[in-house]
């Protein structure tokens, strides 16, 4: 089987989270070990050097004619550790006994003249070394008190080679802890990542034609139920995609069906009468157009119904005069009311003016008037008006209720999703409202904050914009 990239990168991930930890670990580590060191040689020094001290106290003690430079030298050759390196100053700082056995006491003295502090280090000439200085006032029976130094030192290589070790046996060990961090990372990620294998052959094992299948949520709530959830919740919007996809299409085949049969019909009829005359002929092609005007219209109204299926966004662009828009869609509605044997009528026209699309509202506004005009009562004509109400903009067709007390609007056709969307598009909201023998069906748009002083509208003259008396078509 071949590896999995991903584990692969948990693992290296993991490895060099480990890499950086121990790196900075083994330099912490290494670096404690040196100042340990050094301050054991530094103790043993200080110890040193007050052994020393008293050893010249006592040769001085015992000897009442010894001098000072007698007792140095006496100490230095029966100092009973032969590896111990010291030197024994006056009062000039004149070197009057010395033990050297590994060769530092010259770079011990010359450290000494420049040193600001007791304790130093060695010039780096040769070995490493340290050296410690002791101030001492000593007594004899031929001076009261005699002024000394005390200068021990002693090689650090045994803490560098400690330390060079050390830092040589972690080089090797920290790159195999982190190869075996990079193959137990791989193990341990493949375990964390089993249930997400599991959740992947569940998805799997979902049918491509049964959408309503959903995945087991996990007992333990962690990111595993979490992605299933958002599993979930993808299968829900793509079953919901699919049945407005269906219905798109039951009523694109419902509104493209009839006038398509009476096309087919009329076309049937036109070809298959040898006698038929001009006239009939000309009937025919007429009927024919009507139908082909009614597929066309059904057709544009079928992709706007997709396009607000689908919850597409739209420009608003255009300033967009409402109650203009109002006196042209019933001048072009006016044929079509004289058909289907109903009156057209002008309301009051509020001047108003809105952001928005003005193709849509176009539209919007026509389908209003279309299924007033089909489906409305006729003991009243259609009338559209705009008005102004609590900062919104309404537009909205007037008609009676229905012989059989129905309501005049969009059903559950094309109508009420394609005037929802173009509502919601421009922020506002479509509205259907019965009030007695009356239905009306509005489109209202919230109008933008005033941005400066409100000021009085300018009068306009009688039959100007905004003072069309009613008017019947």
């Amino acid at each position: 089987m071949p590896a999995s990239r991903l584990r692969l990168r948990f693992s290296a991930a993991f490895a060099l989270v480990l890499g950086v930890i121990l790196a900075l670990f083994v330099t912490a580590g290494v670096f404690q070990q040196w100042r340990a060191s050094r301050r054991r040689l530094d103790e043993r020094l200080v110890a040193l050097a007050v052994a020393i001290d008293h050893a010249l106290a006592q040769e001085l003690a015992e000897h009442a004619a010894s001098t000072l430079p007698v007792a140095a030298g006496s100490v230095v050759r029966r100092w009973p550790h032969e590896e111990d390196g010291f030197a024994v100053l006056d009062s000039t700082a004149r070197p009057i006994a010395v033990r050297d056995p590994r060769g530092l006491a010259t770079r011990a003295l010359d450290a000494r003249r420049v040193a600001a502090a007791d304790r130093f280090d060695l010039p780096r000439d040769g070995d490493d070394g340290r050296a410690v200085q002791r101030r001492v006032v000593l007594a004899s029976a031929r001076a009261s008190a005699e002024r000394a130094t005390v200068l021990v030192f002693d090689s650090s290589e045994d803490i560098e080679r400690d330390i060079e070790t050390l830092s040589a046996e972690l080089l090797i060990a920290v790159p195999l802890l982190i190869l075996l961090a990079l193959a137990g990372g791989y193990v341990l990620s493949g375990r964390a990542l089993r249930p997400m294998g599991r959740l992947g052959d569940a998805i799997d094992a979902i049918p491509p034609d049964d959408l309503s299948a959903r995945l087991v949520m996990p007992a333990r709530r962690d990111e595993v139920s979490a992605l299933a959830e958002r599993v979930n919740t993808l299968l829900e919007r793509v079953e919901a995609a699919r049945l407005r996809h269906q219905r798109f299409v039951r009523e694109a085949a419902h509104q493209i069906r009839t006038p398509l049969t009476l096309v087919l019909g009329e076309a049937e009829y036109a070809l298959g009468s040898v006698q038929a005359t001009p006239g009939e002929a000309d009937r025919a092609l007429a009927r024919v157009h009507v139908a082909a005007e009614q597929m066309r219209r059904r057709v544009d109204e079928l992709m706007l119904f997709a396009e607000a299926e689908s919850g597409t966004a739209f420009e608003r662009a255009d300033d967009v005069e409402l109650d203009e828009l109002a006196f042209e869609c019933t001048d072009l509605m006016r044929r079509r009311a004289g058909a289907l044997g109903r009156h057209l009528a002008l309301g009051d026209l509020e001047p108003v003016t809105v952001r928005g699309n003005a193709a849509l509202l176009r539209e919007a506004l026509l389908e209003l008037l279309e299924n007033a005009l089909r489906h409305g009562g006729a003991a009243a004509p259609v009338t559209v008006a705009t008005e102004i109400r609590a900062g919104e903009a309404h537009l909205f067709v007037r008609s009676a209720r229905p012989p059989d007390g129905g309501a005049a609007k969009p059903g559950a056709g094309l109508g009420l999703p394609i005037l929802d969307w173009i509502a919601a598009g421009h922020g506002g909201r479509y509205v259907g409202t019965i009030e007695g023998e009356r239905f009306e069906a509005r489109i209202v748009i919230p109008l933008p904050e005033p941005t400066g002083a409100a000021t009085d509208p300018a009068p306009t003259a009688p039959g100007a914009r905004g003072d069309r008396p009613p008017s019947h078509a």
